[in-house]
């Protein structure tokens, strides 16, 4: 078990690595974390968003990677390439996606039931996004169970102008049309948490973390309703 200095050192860690952008480091940092704590230790809020955000990063950049490489054309050498990238941006988000599974029984607050949901919902839509028949529309079909149960918490015990609510209809409303290809789906969920947020008639100062995902809610839905 983890005490709670070398705890401490993890997170501090992470956060260093953070600022040198050694996002392999932070995850395994983060990770390291997640396996030392007690099987009734709850992540912390930092912890959670640092967690979060080292692996969305990790994949982030295999993903850019290996989509840069598929634009070089079918060549032999290129399928070979694309698919070792490809097998270790599935791994990534495998791994990240069953340490999440260890910390969601642990989490008690709504906050954290709905943000420990939807990562692991986020990772399967990932995986979803390079994988094929079978193997996809498992993907798919646990991102979906996911992200409703991550809605159902965040509606019934958060608010609607929570930043983790508004979080989660955003990547609801992506996953949709991206995945499913369900784009007037997508504009329906975006402009219901617009609503329900008071977007559109608040003049009260928002909190910058629902600021900035109120607006990707505005831009996506704008843009899928462009389309349609």
């Amino acid at each position: 078990m983890m005490d709670n200095q070398k705890r401490c050192n993890h997170v501090f860690m992470a956060k260093l690595a953070s600022e040198a952008e050694r996002f392999g480091d932070m995850a395994k940092f983060m990770a390291e974390l997640v396996v030392g704590l007690a099987s009734e230790e709850e992540l912390t809020k930092e912890e959670r968003l640092l967690f979060s955000g080292a692996y969305e990063k990790v994949v982030a950049l295999k993903r850019e990677a290996l989509l840069g490489v598929m634009d070089n054309g079918n060549g032999d050498l290129v399928k070979e390439y694309c698919s070792k990238l490809k097998a270790e941006l599935l791994e990534t988000c495998d791994t990240a996606s069953r340490l999440v599974d260890t910390v969601i029984p642990r989490a008690t607050s709504p906050e954290s039931k709905a943000h420990c949901v939807m990562m692991r919902a986020d990772f399967r839509r990932y995986m979803a996004e390079f994988l094929n028949g079978k193997e996809r529309d498992e993907a798919v079909e646990k991102a979906a169970a996911d992200y409703e149960a991550a809605r159902g918490i965040a509606t019934a015990e958060l608010a609607a102008n929570h930043y983790l609510t508004l979080g989660v209809m955003l990547n609801l409303a992506v996953f949709k049309h991206d995945c499913l290809g369900s784009t007037c789906e997508a504009i329906k969920i975006a402009k219901e948490a617009l609503i329900e947020s008071d977007f559109y008639t608040s003049e009260s100062p928002r909190d910058p973390d629902v600021t900035a995902i109120s607006s990707l809610l505005y831009q996506n839905h704008l843009l899928w309703s462009s389309l349609i």
